[in-house]
């Protein structure tokens, strides 16, 4: 018989299982579970205390809410892909998907993951579960509502087929932490100051600047010049592969979302964060000593 379930809670009410049985299973009621022997699995499971006299929709928005919230904020904690959205009823129970990777039921109920691997779920650690519950906690506490767009598009650039749908949902993304509030000109060169300076501690600021001016115009020549990211001219892409310069460009504002993300849960706003960038930019060129 193989290990027990490996538990990492992510917020109220949901937890990630793994399951790295060499074997097949048996889950508590005595149901056998429906995967080949010796696969391992990873799920999402939510154990919900639902009133048998409360109408599925209610909590059932309220449940599909939050599992949203958790796949939203596993994309930030931890790159990865953990599927997409949907929700499927099934006679009698009701399960939350977000694609081939996850699956939860309700009810206190377990759950036959539809998945032949652990995928991107294997790299997630109690910690990261902190930081989801977190996460989870200022999405429904509305602390994250200036970074609404930005996140929104990120999300949806995870769940892109195009690179170019992708390229263009990520700038999007950053104007709308990196670029929030009364900004009217020089947009690139602003995104990419306050966007290098902001990761200076992990990145090298130059190549961190030479990033996301990259983004932003390859973002500019496929929506006003009609062009695919494989048309750029290598350069135009820091030669790279168009696969690796999507990579970098999501890694990069993944980053940059996450450290706006941790201020408006200390309650700074996107605007006010971004103005603090450029307040401490020019604190810093003031304290330079001409060459």
């Amino acid at each position: 018989m193989g290990q027990e379930f490996e538990e990492i809670d992510l917020c109220p009410g949901f937890l990630l299982i793994r399951d790295f049985a060499d074997e097949a299973q048996e889950i508590e009621d005595g149901t056998p579970r429906m995967r080949p022997s010796g696969m391992s699995m990873a799920a999402i499971v939510g154990r919900l205390q639902v009133s048998k006299s409360e109408p599925p929709p209610c909590w059932q928005r309220d449940a599909l809410e939050t599992l949203k919230q958790c796949v939203r904020s596993l994309r930030l904690i931890v790159p990865g892909h953990y599927g997409i959205e949907e929700v499927w009823l099934i006679p009698d129970r009701y399960h939350f998907q977000t694609g081939p990777l996850v699956q939860w039921a309700d009810h206190g109920g377990d759950v036959t993951p539809s998945s032949d691997h652990l995928g991107d779920f294997a790299r997630i650690t109690p910690e990261h579960g902190e930081q989801c519950a977190r996460m989870v906690q200022a999405w429904k506490e509305r602390k994250l509502a200036s970074l609404a767009v930005a996140l929104q598009r990120f999300n949806l650039a995870s769940t892109r087929v195009l690179m170019e749908d992708q390229i263009i949902d990520l700038v999007v993304a950053l104007e709308g932490s990196l670029l929030t509030g009364n900004v009217k000109d020089q947009l690139k060169y602003r995104c990419a100051i306050r966007g290098a300076y902001l990761l200076g501690d992990e990145d090298d600021p130059t190549s961190a600047a030479a990033l996301l001016q990259a983004a932003y115009d390859a973002r500019s020549a496929i929506v006003h010049g009609a062009k695919r990211l494989p048309d750029l001219k290598p350069k135009q892409r820091m030669n790279l592969s168009p696969e690796e310069f999507i990579t970098k460009c999501h890694d990069i504002v993944r980053r940059v979302l996450v450290r706006f993300v941790y201020a408006a849960i200390d309650g700074t706003s996107a605007e006010e964060f971004a103005q603090a960038l450029d307040a401490e930019v020019l604190r810093r060129l003031d304290r330079r000593p001409l060459p």
